[in-house]
């Protein structure tokens, strides 16, 4: 349960003083008093309320100068000044009290419905405040931890406004080097002329992807990366969001496995052999790069019985099926492998909590569209398991197989009963 809005009243009239604390606490605010400027000054150091209201006359210091220090302290700034005064309030005297920050302006003797109603707009005003402010931290811890490169781009000029810290390791620039840069002005770009059209493309169609790039960084070396960018809007000013990841090792390693036949013939996925090879390896990195990752673990359901009675022709063209299923369901960089005779794996790097729900829904919808196209043949079905590693207790391939293994199976039984 959060706690209630803290209300500071800052009044000589100690009548008026006692009467508005009152009606606050009546309300459900926590109310706090003080008749004189220095108390009003000490009361909001010491106990932080969310709103001051502030006499404009105080005996010691006038109710403007006490709103000019509150809003010019760092640590109190923040908090929202009303301004009371016992006369009609000129223009000149608002913009006075507008001009050292104060939030807001009254006329006593303040109705009660009109100083709960200021009070309430404060309250609103203040929480969608921080809720912004909160936002805006969430963004920046995400930008300046998160494992891929990220550059934000001014979607007119193509200017880069913004770089995190993992994109100027990943390509050795100085962070000084690469902001107020065009995109294909960085040396990392090959293709100059390419990058230009690409970004004339994003600025027409807001999305922009490619599969392997080819990076230079500033010593040389060539990585190649996945880069997806997104257009949206700040303010009503149009940026551009580009996410880089490297992706030099998996490439690599594809290769090689490509070039020592670690593919299935029948499926063209990657053999056990190959999966446990890749898999290997993409654990190592997410570990190193605390990324979370799922492994999927599914049996063919009845694939006996498909052999025996319609024969191992039929059987081969289920497990083609499957194959081009998860294929479908799930991203060209997650690894996907026939290890059995009618067992699939998958393991899905750098996923979130949601993933797993989403790509079993999305499994499953494929499957659905698959057999749809069946027409006249056995329909096909899938028990899954699925098994999680997190960074900060990262799991061993064959403990991520063992546990999927264990809940596809507990699966499968229930579907025997």
């Amino acid at each position: 349960m959060s706690e209630p809005t803290k209300v500071l009243v800052a009044d000589a009239d100690l009548g008026i003083l006692s009467l508005t604390t009152q009606l606050l606490r009546r309300a459900g605010y926590e109310a706090l008093e003080a008749s004189t400027g220095s108390e009003c000054l000490e009361a909001v150091r010491t106990h932080h309320p969310d709103i001051v209201l502030v006499d404009m006359v105080l005996p010691d210091i006038a109710g403007l100068e006490v709103c000019r220090r509150i809003k010019t302290d760092q640590e109190t700034r923040g908090t929202f000044v009303i301004l009371v005064s016992g006369a009609q309030v000129s223009s000149d005297s608002q913009a006075e009290g507008l001009n050292v920050g104060a939030d807001g302006y009254t006329i006593k003797p303040i109705p009660n419905k009109e100083l709960l109603a200021r009070v309430q707009a404060m309250e609103r005003i203040k929480r969608a405040q921080e809720a912004l402010q909160a936002s805006e931290v969430r963004y920046r811890r995400l930008f300046e931890t998160a494992r891929d490169g990220i550059l934000i781009l001014d979607a007119a000029t193509g200017e880069i406004d913004d770089v995190n810290p993992f994109l100027v390791t990943m390509l050795g620039y100085a962070r000084e080097e690469i902001l107020g840069r065009r995109l294909w002005e960085l040396g990392a770009v090959k293709d100059i002329e390419a990058s230009k059209a690409a970004f004339k493309e994003l600025q027409r169609t807001g999305y922009v992807r490619y599969e392997n790039l080819p990076l230079k960084t500033k010593d040389g070396r060539g990585i190649a990366v996945e880069f997806v960018s997104n257009v949206y809007l700040i303010n009503d000013h149009k940026v551009i969001q580009c996410n880089i990841r490297d992706i030099t090792e998996r490439k690599l390693l594809e290769e090689k496995l490509h070039s020592i036949s670690f593919l299935d013939d029948l499926t063209c996925l990657y053999n056990r052999r190959g999966f446990f090879a890749l898999a290997q390896q993409q654990l190592k990195i997410a570990e190193r790069t605390k990324q979370k990752v799922l492994l999927f673990f599914a049996d063919v359901d009845d694939l006996k019985q498909i052999n025996d009675i319609s024969g191992h022709q039929e059987g081969d063209n289920a497990l083609v099926d499957i194959a081009a299923v998860l294929e479908e369901t799930f991203r060209k960089s997650d690894i996907i492998g026939r290890v059995g005779g009618d067992e699939f794996a998958v393991l899905a790097m750098n996923i979130t909590d949601e993933t797993g729900a989403v790509l079993m829904d999305r499994l499953q919808n494929a499957l659905d569209a698959c057999n749809q196209l069946r027409t006249g043949n056995r329909r096909l079905s899938l028990s899954t398991g699925v098994a999680r590693s997190d960074p900060e207790h990262p799991s061993s391939l064959d403990e991520l197989m063992a546990d999927a293994d264990r809940l596809m199976y507990r699966l499968k039984r229930t579907k025997e009963r």
